[in-house]
């Protein structure tokens, strides 16, 4: 594997920042180039490709796409939501899930807590 330098530009009101982010990659163990990464890989996975189009149908309660745009939906805004907080209690995924009838909330909650657990999300249980 071949590997490629790349060099970014900030502004010098940044500097104090960029050093925090280098003692703590060192803290937790890690290079800033591999938690750079992940950073940006994390990024790319949350925001491509886009807005992309879904059929009219797919906002009709009920249709299949209906539930995998609501469950896309409480995903994202839980991914944002660790973004900000660093990690996600069991109750912030069941809180997503208040719209879901009672019946299957915990399954859903259990489908969203399984795909953070992927994304690489700490949630506590």
């Amino acid at each position: 594997m071949t590997s490629r330098y790349i060099a970014l530009y900030v502004p010098e009101t940044f500097l104090p920042i960029w050093e925090k982010f280098k003692l703590i990659a060192k803290r937790e163990g890690l290079t800033v180039s591999a938690l750079f990464r992940r950073i940006v890989e994390d990024y790319v996975r949350l925001h491509d490709p886009g807005n992309p189009q879904r059929p009219i149908t797919a906002f009709v309660e009920g249709h299949p796409d209906s539930y995998k745009a609501q469950h896309q939906s409480r995903l994202k805004a839980l991914v944002q939501k660790a973004m900000r907080m660093g990690e996600l209690r069991w109750s912030d995924v069941l809180a997503i899930c208040h719209d879901v009838d009672k019946r299957l909330r915990v399954g859903e909650a259990e489908r969203l807590y399984q795909e953070l657990i992927k994304m690489g999300i700490k949630v506590w249980r």
